[in-house]
């Protein structure tokens, strides 16, 4: 005869409630962006995802002003900004997308990284949505707390810039050259990110 007490104890024993919990976790992980950049912005915090920080500039520099397709960007309004046009400015240079879980992760990093330099006089900041959804970027952006600017692609975007994995950041110096270059997340805390693109905003 079955003990249906014993049965109930098995179903509910630790080991059990243990493997349900990391089930639920690791498809709430592969569901939910929101858990999964939480995970990618703990591992941050101890040190992982820390930017590669050049000695030099990058040796094969890429001169946007010699682009033959122009590079354009458009914001809420409409305004297109032409990236051959900011030059003797230091570009900060972004892509991400809503439901990307390491476009997430960075964004707190991001943000904070834009607040210390938002009233630089000599660098600006363009984060691109590859969605193209300016309402639902901003909506998570609401959200969340940030306040870093929002743009879209206005124009085709040579595989130099942005070849279609995000988040993806580029630095282009004052003479519209690639100094930094990264796909995956990153940290934007970290000090020599900071003082890299301090000095090149000099």
């Amino acid at each position: 005869m079955i003990n249906s007490l014993s049965i109930k104890k098995s179903y509910f024993s630790p080991s059990n409630i243990l493997t349900g919990l990391l089930l639920i976790f690791v498809l709430a992980t592969l569901v939910n962006p929101d858990v999964k950049s939480g995970m990618i912005r703990s591992l941050m915090k101890v040190g992982l995802f820390q930017p590669n920080i050049p000695e030099t500039p990058l040796e094969k520099k890429q001169n946007i002003a010699k682009l033959s397709v122009p590079v354009l960007l458009k914001d809420s309004t409409g305004k297109i900004i032409d990236l051959s046009e900011l030059k003797g400015k230091v570009v900060f240079l972004n892509f991400w997308a809503t439901w990307c879980p390491p476009c997430r992760a960075e964004m707190k990093s991001l943000n904070k990284l834009h607040q210390n330099f938002r009233n630089h006089k000599n660098i600006v900041f363009l984060t691109v949505d590859v969605d193209s959804d300016y309402k639902k970027a901003k909506k998570l952006l609401v959200r969340k707390g940030y306040s870093f600017p929002i743009f879209e692609l206005a124009s085709s975007i040579p595989d130099t810039l942005f070849n279609g994995s995000i988040p993806a950041t580029l630095i282009l110096d004052k003479a519209g050259q690639i100094v930094f270059k990264h796909e995956g997340a990153l940290d934007f805390t970290n000090s020599k990110f900071n003082q890299f693109l301090s000095t090149l905003g000099q």
